[in-house]
């Protein structure tokens, strides 16, 4: 009986224990699938956040901008706090609401640095990314009082077809309500 105890034991030892090179290549290629699906739907969740933050603080400068409005009646960028911040750069005041990927503006045609003394009734968030980047392009946003119809209008630019817009911009819609 000794002797058949040692001959169990010896072929457990002598049976391999682990996984075959087959399983492990077919757990590897399930993962390479899985973030091959997973990673194109993650970037799109961080376009789609970069855009609505951008569309939020146009909505935030907008309400500011309003309340001083009606307390005074003619509000400038000064008067609002969302100005007191430092721009993504540091080196002067503005409109800072750093990393979103826009840069803002008096207007979604309009090149020129905001200025303390514009009117808040009319900003723009401009895409500052680069095509062909991890981002993309990204559409343009704006809010303008429209003082002949007492309205806020919402107003979107796409620069070209490689822009990433998944519906967040409706340029077929009329002018000021594009988003």
């Amino acid at each position: 009986m000794i002797q058949t105890n040692n001959k169990k034991k010896k072929k457990k030892l002598n049976k391999k224990d682990g996984f075959s090179l087959i399983e492990l290549v077919v757990v590897v290629a399930v993962l390479a699938i899985l973030s091959a699906i997973a990673i194109p739907s993650f970037t799109d969740i961080r376009k789609k956040s970069m855009i609505t933050a951008a569309k939020q603080n146009l909505i935030l400068i907008i309400k500011e901008c309003n309340l001083v409005n009606i307390d005074n009646g003619n509000a400038t960028f000064s008067d609002i706090n969302s100005w007191k911040t430092s721009n993504s750069y540091g080196d002067r005041s503005g409109l800072g609401f750093g990393g979103d990927g826009f840069t803002y503006d008096t207007g979604i045609d309009s090149n020129e640095p905001i200025t303390s003394s514009d009117s808040c009734m009319s900003v723009a968030a401009k895409s500052n990314t680069i095509s062909g980047t991890s981002f993309g392009s990204l559409p343009h946003f704006e809010l303008k009082y429209n003082s002949a119809t007492k309205s806020i209008e919402k107003n979107c630019q796409v620069d070209s077809t490689e822009t990433f817009n998944k519906g967040t911009c409706v340029t077929t819609n009329p002018i000021g309500s594009q988003w």
